[in-house]
């Protein structure tokens, strides 16, 4: 409930602006409450943005099992993921996750950065390697540099999340349908090189 509460204040008045009252108001609740689970407002924000991934984000991390269809299930998990990009929810991370880049950027806060530089790096990873999966099973072109790959649609993902933001009234299913065909043409195996 105090997650919640935190994530509309943050994504409403920004984080710096935001205070732990302003929290604890629209969680119903007292300061001190908050302060008895979450000992700074860094500590509560921190927890806000991986809250409203965690499920999400645990389903990309997981090492890719034998799938019988791994390619598949990369565009299953991509279809939902992005999926998830309308949710009110969501929008209210992206708003707290890029404020809090771009002040860990003005601040020049090298361990905030380097924890996002880790965090990016990690999901490129795991998208590579369940690229990599569907390269064993001959669905992708063993050519395919699949960590580029996975850098790009990484930065589609983060691209479409943005452009969601700015407008909500976006459907982004016509460009998820276009990335899709445009990966589905570089997964194609005419002569599996």
């Amino acid at each position: 409930h105090i997650l919640a509460a935190a994530s509309l204040v943050f994504s409403q008045r920004g984080v710096q602006a935001a205070t732990m009252t302003e929290v604890a108001t629209e969680a119903g609740i007292s300061a001190g409450l908050i302060y008895r689970y979450f000992p700074s407002k860094e500590e509560l924000l921190a927890c806000a943005m991986t809250e409203s991934t965690q499920d999400l984000e645990a389903r990309w991390m997981d090492p890719p099992v034998d799938h019988p269809d791994p390619l598949g299930e990369f565009l299953e998990l991509s279809k939902h993921t992005f999926g998830s990009i309308a949710d009110p929810a969501e929008q209210q991370h992206t708003i707290m996750h890029i404020e809090h880049l771009l002040t860990a950027v003005r601040d020049g806060d090298s361990l905030a950065l380097e924890s996002a530089r880790e965090n990016l790096d990690g999901i490129v990873q795991k998208i590579s390697q369940r690229l990599e999966a569907a390269q064993r099973a001959g669905q992708v072109r063993k050519s395919v540099d699949t960590v580029a790959l996975a850098q790009v649609a990484v930065d589609f993902y983060w691209g479409t999340r943005l452009r969601k933001m700015i407008m909500p009234e976006l459907d982004i299913d016509p460009a998820f349908t276009m990335f899709t065909r445009m990966m589905e043409s570089t997964f194609e195996l005419a002569d599996n090189t």
